[in-house]
């Protein structure tokens, strides 16, 4: 039942992945060419990096954690020397028998070892865009904080020039 669920699950992430496939391919596009996504400054090319980096380490962190997973399942019956599959399935062979076993062994590690792989890539696609907007808000958050400090300047500097001509020509009438 294991197996038919986790095979269920990647198999409708892969749908879905393929039937949205124009609009993701649109929206990393949209990425890559928007001058509004684009590193404006220093501050934005940090979190950039910071982003790029966080990224790198979510891919390969469930590479080693899937990789691992993987490997001792599919070692297991070797290393106990007992004649059972990586997972429990029914067949209509008797896969006790030698070439049997290594070859519905050999099926299931590899079968399993796709699910792995698909569902990592899928997942992290989506996580890699849910951060991504996450850096996307924060850089429009620096944008934003240095536009209003701008505008308060530039109103602190129109103001005090305001107020000095305004002396000035005061002085000058009277």
């Amino acid at each position: 039942m294991y197996v038919t669920c986790t095979f269920l699950t990647t198999f409708t992430q892969g749908l879905m992945v393929y039937y949205n496939l124009d609009t993701i391919k649109e929206l990393i596009l949209n990425i890559r060419t928007n001058h509004l996504f684009q590193v404006k400054c220093k501050n934005h090319l940090v979190i950039a990096e910071n982003t790029k980096k966080l990224l790198r380490c979510l891919y390969s962190i469930a590479f080693v954690l899937a990789g691992g997973t993987q490997t001792f399942w599919s070692i297991k019956p070797y290393i106990q020397g007992t004649r059972s599959l990586p997972t429990k399935a029914w067949y209509p062979f008797d896969y006790f028998k030698s070439p049997y076993f290594d070859i519905t062994s050999i099926y299931q590690t590899i079968t399993s070892a796709y699910m792995i792989v698909h569902t990592i890539n899928v997942d992290v696609l989506i996580d890699d865009f849910i951060i991504i907007i996450g850096a996307q808000c924060d850089m429009l958050r620096l944008s934003k904080i240095s536009q209003d400090m701008f505008h308060l300047g530039l109103f602190i500097v129109s103001l005090g020039g305001g107020v000095i001509l305004c002396c000035i020509l005061f002085q000058l009438l009277y």
